[in-house]
């Protein structure tokens, strides 16, 4: 028999259904409110941002239908997820109110394919675990939103919601990153603690409560007595979310802390030449707030100084870079001018750079570079004109490391922190993650007013908790996770074949075949003459973005009989560098090695010149 709970959260009377479908899930939503207010607001607007609707009403519901799609082209499910939306004025003041309320209506253990027995799951994941609707009668998840942030002129200086869906909300309130931020509680990240005296509401722990580890007693949420947990919840800032795919995706989202807060003499990351010198040189920077971060395991490549033909020449403000084909698989290195970081930063991108070096020759003061494009996806790091001059007049060429050099911001000890203030009720903490992350997250406690096309660590935290997630365009997974998601049967191990391709799992793994076909075989190395330059050669190769524990590292050398290594190849193109110079070179060799397994492979292919 289910064991049902009710959710904190008012039942009220359905009054419309509404079927949407998303990419991967089918959500039904149930509008509650009366004629003429709410999500039925007859008030005549302009279509805003992409969002089209002609009233009030109509944008409010079309940003909901749009929150569903978003979510739903990563969530997998074949049952209906049920959403019971509202509008209520709960007020609020000029400088602070409550934006939206959310959460799961019941939850369920005791079903079928539950992965924790006695452990409560969310209605929506232990319906998709389930494979059936669990509760036919009562909706998954209850949405208010506060209409007084659009009606009352004293709540937030009456700017209102926005309601387009292109991330410019400018002094508004971001609507559409509401929505998702509330929805996520609703799928199940949301922690079930009793802050009066630390027991679980539902008298076992939830999902998302079982991932909840306290560094300061080294034990896990469900591990700790009710008032270690009270204690806990009160004034402990070492308490942490323990997901694996969470784990790894923050290695790649989050950045470094820098050393001094707006100082001239420290950042977040390290710029360090490999020029075989006793000495080691290195050059602290700061990492912007767009793109991706270093992996753990940093980044090696070239230096290329950019060219954009107008002069600054190097300062990435003026069309195709000149140099286009020294850009391409290298670090780009570019002096800050008149026009945007993210526009230099995306110019290199788009020149194929696998990083930017951006020097302020303006001073030594080390900023944070600011901007959003959440197109870009390669790092950056910001250093002072002295080490950017030295940098260029000595190092132009030089094979460098990009490197963090502090702690990830809003992690401790590896683990993503979460938000723990004192508790005033249920769900106000230990629901979200720390606001000291950087850059911003869809699922802080307070609002960003942005939120990243990928849900940045959002799509991991639910895939933790039991969520069966696909297409998430960014690193996360680790080898044990994609073994045990992909291969059904017995044969999970890094050198096992369990669909006899002769391409073991852990080359399925980094070059994104499925270890269960035999006819999913990655394409071969191939290498063609570039156009950009004579004695250019551009190699391709498939890999899978998904993984982060996979270090693709590229050699080449002049002599075919010698066996590959750092020693004798010379060049270590850690990230993926794509365009080589081809002289002196015969063969090149691509090491992939898990970092997790201790284990790894090499292709080997032959360059022939005529």
């Amino acid at each position: 028999m289910y064991q049902r709970l009710q959710d904190y959260l008012v039942l009220t009377v359905v009054n419309a259904l509404f079927l949407v479908q998303a990419f991967g899930a089918m959500f039904s939503l149930n509008y509650t409110d009366d004629s003429g207010f709410g999500f039925y607001d007859e008030t005549q607007v302009v279509a805003v941002g992409g969002n089209d609707g002609n009233t009030l009403g109509q944008q409010r519901r079309n940003a909901l239908e749009k929150a569903t799609d978003i979510l739903g082209q990563y969530l997998e499910s074949d049952v209906n997820i049920v959403i019971e939306a509202n509008f209520q004025a709960l007020g609020g003041s000029q400088n602070s109110t409550i934006l939206a309320s959310a959460g799961p209506k019941l939850f369920f253990t005791d079903f079928d394919n539950i992965p924790t027995p006695d452990a409560y799951y969310a209605s929506a994941l232990a319906n998709s675990i389930a494979n059936e609707d669990l509760s036919t009668i009562t909706e998954d998840i209850s949405i208010t939103v506060n209409e007084s942030v659009d009606s009352d002129p004293n709540v937030l200086n009456g700017n209102g919601f926005y309601y387009g869906f292109d991330n410019n909300p400018g002094d508004q309130v971001n609507f559409l990153g509401t929505l998702l931020h509330e929805l996520t509680h609703g799928l199940g990240f949301i922690s079930s603690i009793n802050p009066n005296n630390g027991s679980f509401i539902y008298g076992n722990p939830d999902s998302f409560s079982l991932l909840i580890k306290d560094l300061k007693t080294g034990k896990l949420w469900k591990d700790m007595t009710e008032v270690e947990r009270t204690e806990a919840v009160s004034n402990n800032p070492k308490i942490v979310f323990a997901g694996p795919s969470t784990e790894q995706a923050s290695l790649r989202i989050l950045k470094p802390l820098r050393t001094t807060a707006l100082s001239s003499d420290g950042g977040g990351m390290r710029l360090t030449i490999n020029n075989g010198a006793a000495t080691v040189q290195s050059f602290e920077g700061e990492a912007p707030e767009f793109g991706f971060g270093v992996p753990p395991w940093g980044l090696t490549g070239q230096l290329a100084v950019v060219d954009d033909g107008v002069d600054d020449t190097n300062d990435a403000c003026e069309g195709r870079f000149v140099n286009a084909d020294a850009i391409r698989g290298r670090i780009a290195v570019i002096n800050r001018g008149t026009c945007l970081f993210v526009e230099k930063v995306k110019r290199a991108q788009d020149a194929g750079a696998i990083a930017a070096v951006v020097v302020n020759n303006e001073g030594d003061e080390i900023l944070i570079m600011g901007g959003i494009d959440y197109e870009i996806t390669i790092p950056a790091i910001l250093i002072g004109k002295s080490d950017g001059d030295q940098i260029k007049a000595v190092f132009p060429n030089a094979i460098v490391t990009l490197s963090n050099h502090n702690e990830l911001t809003g992690t401790q000890g590896g683990l993503v922190s979460l938000y723990t203030p004192n508790m005033v009720e249920p769900g106000s903490s230990l629901s979200h993650w720390s606001d000291d992350v950087f850059p911003d997250l869809l699922m802080e406690s307070k609002n960003s007013n942005f939120y990243s096309p990928n849900l940045d660590l959002t799509m991991t935290a639910l895939r933790d908790i039991g969520w069966k997630i696909s297409n998430i365009p960014l690193p996360n997974l680790t080898f044990e996770i994609w073994a045990n998601e992909t291969i059904q049967g017995s044969e999970k191990g890094p050198g096992d074949d369990p669909d006899g391709d002769l391409m073991f799992n852990l080359m399925e793994y980094a070059l994104g075949s499925n270890p269960e076909d035999a006819n999913d075989v990655p394409v071969a190395l191939k290498f063609t003459n570039s156009t950009e330059a004579q004695g250019v050669y551009t190699l391709e190769y498939k890999i899978d973005y998904e993984p982060a524990d996979i270090i693709f590292d590229l050699y080449k050398t002049n002599d075919l009989t010698t066996p590959f290594n750092k020693a004798n190849s010379g060049l270590d193109y850690r990230q993926f560098g794509r365009t080589l110079d081809a002289e002196g070179m015969e063969a090149i060799e691509i090491q992939i090695e898990s970092s997790a397994e201790k284990q790894f492979f090499k292709i080997q292919a032959e360059l022939y010149t005529e």
